[in-house]
């Protein structure tokens, strides 16, 4: 069930007040069936037109072996030309979009240090709820009972502190060309 591959409503061990909790919102979980495959398979072809030798100083990548080499979060990616992401760290379509999208973007701009929200992304308001209950939600948790924890996973994503953003603690991690 946490790799995905299973419903949490299926599991004849779970009372019904542990489904609720266990399951993700799902208002969107057709959608992400459908759609990210589909969306996935486009950027594996939209991959395969792009110069790599060309791009890889756009975006900060090393071009390396017919491959782009691009460090991402502290860890090297490798992305070969059908798409294919390799590295030391577990490869997930939430990694793999990401990485494909920003190296068949058209457009690679400069940080600019102004922040935005998810929501505030193309398409983003869309995903808000599923990003929430996928990425935040068990963020926010792990940060909260784990703090130790936290410091070192900044420390391996070459997280940085600033005062400028209003929170508790703010920081910012650079998962490519654009801070996260």
């Amino acid at each position: 069930m946490t790799k995905g591959g299973k419903i949490s409503r299926e599991c004849p061990h779970l009372n019904p007040v542990k489904v609720v909790k266990l399951s993700p919102v799902s208002c969107l979980s057709k959608v992400e069936k459908v759609e990210q495959p589909l969306f996935l398979r486009r950027l594996e072809e939209k991959i395969g037109l792009v110069d790599f030798e060309v791009v890889a100083p756009l975006i900060g990548a090393i071009y390396k072996n017919k491959s782009l080499v691009i460090n991402s979060l502290g860890k090297d990616f490798i992305v070969d030309k059908r798409g294919n992401v390799t590295s030391e760290c577990h490869i997930i379509p939430w990694v793999r979009a990401p990485l494909l999208s920003y190296i068949t973007n058209e457009t690679h701009g400069d940080v600019t240090g102004k922040w935005i929200s998810f929501r505030e992304i193309k398409g983003g308001i869309d995903w808000q709820p599923l990003f929430t209950s996928r990425c935040e939600t068990p963020l926010k948790t792990l940060a909260d009972d784990n703090p130790d924890l936290l410091r070192d996973l900044i420390d391996l994503f070459m997280g940085e502190a600033v005062d400028w953003y209003q929170s508790d603690i703010a920081l910012i991690l650079y998962p490519l060309k654009c801070p996260f």
